[in-house]
């Protein structure tokens, strides 16, 4: 059974790949939680490579801390669903800045935009740019989800990470939710020190990450 599903899963994927922009590598991707050592086996075998590892992270919001009053002139905080097609834009522009191997993708981000509750509190700078943004949303009936969390660089330490998310949180304590969960790469000590000393986050599970590629850009043919 897992043969044929991996089979149609890969020939539907390299059907896929072929509609999209040649602007950047495409990857079939898939994640094995840390014991499931014989999945992870099958996938080698079939050519796909480690990327990375990530932690999945959890916290009970039954006592969240109130988000502080965190005072910077030269920029606004809002809340937005992204529900205009310039902030769309807007968003995947400063995005793909940070992430510039695996862009999100307007496919991406309007799946992220159908699921439950879903809104983002981000900060703009005096000439309305993006400089940060959160994303919050229904992960299942209890728990929301915490997603694409990010600072471009010439804002960060700053405290403007923990200002949005824990907006983020009190929002899905509000809807009803009783946790949120997130993903974090074992590798970014400086996003773990966040969730886990600042925001109160436990570590509930550890997912590896492996790519396999179906179409290979060399990204120094395209600058």
């Amino acid at each position: 059974m897992f043969q044929l599903l991996y089979g149609a899963l890969y020939e539907r994927a390299l059907v896929l790949a072929q509609d999209l922009p040649k602007t950047h590598s495409v990857q079939l991707c898939v994640g094995n939680h840390q014991g499931e050592q014989e999945n992870s086996a099958l996938f080698e075998k079939r050519g796909f490579t480690p990327m990375y590892r990530q932690y999945e992270m959890e916290k009970e919001l039954n006592s969240v801390q109130e988000a502080s009053n965190l005072q910077i002139p030269e920029l606004q905080f809002i809340q937005t669903a992204l529900e205009s097609s310039d902030e769309e834009q807007r968003y995947l522009r400063t995005e793909s800045t940070i992430w510039p191997e695996y862009p999100l993708g307007l496919h991406r981000l309007r799946q992220l935009k159908g699921r439950t509750d879903f809104t983002s509190f981000a900060a703009l700078d005096p000439d309305s740019q993006l400089v940060a943004s959160v994303m919050v949303c229904q992960e299942n009936e209890k728990s929301g989800s915490i997603e694409e969390v990010f600072v471009v660089p010439a804002w960060r330490k700053k405290g403007i990470a923990t200002h949005l998310i824990r907006y983020g949180l009190q929002y899905l304590q509000e809807k009803g939710y009783t946790a949120a969960r997130l993903s974090v790469q074992t590798k970014n000590e400086k996003a773990l020190e966040l969730y886990y000393q600042s925001l109160g986050f436990t570590i509930s599970g550890e997912e590896h990450r492996y790519g396999k590629d179906l179409i290979k850009i060399d990204s120094l043919s395209h600058r």
